[in-house]
């Protein structure tokens, strides 16, 4: 078994994995986007774990099994789009992203993040910016709240 179902042994009579399948290829969804639409079902933040985004096809969320169904059974739209909710009893098909990590050396006039990551990936600070209004920027695997968040 790999990592991801030996967990899931450890958790089982707590945890469920949960498919979110829509078409947000016109219309995008984030992380905000899928917690919002949870939360709308009526069940507590504490009861939602990791969201992972699949692109334009939907999320996987790992949910307290006590709301799992319910979720499942209420969840009908994320943003505009329709979605369909599955439980999946295989954690094998969790698709966990390999985060993308880089080592970088660079002497900056600022620790702001916008400036930090800019120069680390070749980009300007606006667009990094709009990166971490989206939420696709993590600093020590949490997602950053600000451009200007300083670095140490």
């Amino acid at each position: 078994a790999n990592t991801v179902e030996s967990l899931y042994s450890l958790f089982a009579d707590q945890i469920a994995l949960v498919s979110i399948k829509g078409n947000f290829l016109f219309d995008p969804a984030n992380h905000r986007d899928f917690l919002g639409a949870l939360l709308s079902t009526g069940i507590e933040r504490s009861m939602v774990g990791d969201i992972v985004i699949l692109g334009d096809r939907g999320a996987q969320v790992v949910v307290h099994r006590n709301v799992a169904q319910a979720v499942c059974d209420s969840l009908r739209e994320v943003r505009s789009v329709p979605v369909e909710c599955i439980l999946l009893d295989d954690w094998s098909l969790l698709q966990m992203r390999v985060p993308r990590k880089k080592e970088v050396r660079s002497v900056e006039a600022s620790m702001r993040l916008d400036a930090v990551a800019s120069a680390a990936f070749g980009m300007s600070r606006s667009k990094m910016a709009g990166l971490v209004r989206a939420g696709d920027v993590k600093i020590n695997w949490r997602e950053a709240k600000s451009a200007s968040t300083i670095l140490k």
